[in-house]
């Protein structure tokens, strides 16, 4: 060969290089604008946070079934009066049931504040045999511009979920004006299995009571807004601090009435044989008279 036939040998070989570059290239492009996310090619738009909320509970893809526990944290813009709607609806569309998720703290902040709740739904009315768990932003207004929310997918379950019993314990109106505001009765709840058994019988406590329960002549006197801010059992005593909601009260027949609602509800449970109460960590000067 000789050298100009050798040099356009070479020329030959750096131009089908540089075409197959330069296609290379091109597929690179195309499949990168088919998919700008870089996924696995699934689009859906259902997420489990964003800069306003995280959940925790349910996972994304869980088998879910009724009553359903919800879980996490938002911050305060996402509550509105310590609340915001959670939805269990089909991927028809359907909404299955709703119910309010309630801030565990003082929600009127920018931080995140966790979140608990318990959504009753109806799977049988389900069109399909998946759907999206749907965390509303609170939004009084009604204003379009105000609303958000987050999706998380699941499927549903024909089974019903485990559940555990709990008491909680109102006041006796006729003892109380009778002078004894000592005497409380005991109310059941029937509420999701949890480890946490002690946290979620002070929730249904501070839920309050029905309306049956009232006309039946029992209340509470534990005041609306209250949180319960930890609880712990450390050697049969139950550490339980609660919000400043708690200490703004007065009467020591009202006190009295709380402290055998709250110890009473507490030392339901085995393990516990004493309750040691405080408000945002302090135990002198609460609940006074």
């Amino acid at each position: 060969m000789t050298y100009i036939q050798d040099k356009n040998h070479g020329s030959t070989i750096g131009v089908i290089i540089f075409i197959i570059a330069i296609l290379a290239l091109g597929a690179f492009l195309l499949f990168s604008s088919d998919n700008p996310n870089g996924d696995a090619g699934d689009s859906t738009a259902t997420i489990s946070q964003s800069e306003f909320i995280s959940v925790k509970t349910p996972g994304s893809g869980d088998q879910i079934s009724s009553p359903l526990t919800v879980s996490g944290k938002a911050r305060g813009q996402w509550y509105f009066e310590a609340d915001f709607p959670v939805e269990v609806v089909d991927n028809a569309g359907n909404s299955l049931g709703m119910a309010p998720a309630t801030a565990d703290g003082e929600w009127m902040t920018e931080d995140f504040v966790p979140f608990s709740g318990q959504v009753n739904f109806d799977a049988s009315a389900a069109e399909t045999a998946d759907g999206r768990v749907i965390f509303h932003r609170a939004n009084p207004s009604g204003l379009e511009e105000n609303a958000d929310s987050i999706e998380v997918p699941v499927t549903f379950s024909d089974e019903e979920a485990a559940t555990t019993t709990v008491k909680v314990f109102w006041s006796n109106d006729a003892a109380a004006v009778a002078g004894d505001c000592s005497v409380v009765g005991s109310f059941e709840r029937e509420i999701p299995a949890t480890q946490a058994v002690g946290q979620a019988a002070l929730s249904q406590l501070l839920a309050g009571p029905t309306a049956t329960e009232v006309s039946d002549g029992f209340s509470t006197n534990i005041p609306d807004g209250v949180s319960v801010n930890s609880l712990r059992i450390e050697d049969g005593v139950a550490y339980v601090d609660f919000s400043a909601e708690l200490n703004q009260i007065g009467g020591s027949c009202r006190v009295t009435a709380i402290y055998n609602q709250i110890h009473k509800t507490l030392l339901q449970f085995s393990s516990v044989d004493e309750v040691e109460i405080s408000v945002d960590g302090e135990t002198e000067a609460i609940l006074q008279p």
